[in-house]
């Protein structure tokens, strides 16, 4: 399982539930994990 795809799902979760900081956060992590692994 790829990491950044949890962040991004969380990411999702958050927005949904209107805690637009933590996307935010999340979607950051999840961007800087996938391209550690050269991902996009």
């Amino acid at each position: 399982p790829e990491t950044w795809t949890i962040y991004h799902k969380l990411g999702d979760v958050f927005q949904a539930q209107g805690r637009i900081d933590e996307a935010i956060d999340a979607y950051q992590r999840a961007t800087e994990l996938s391209s550690c692994q050269h991902q996009i």
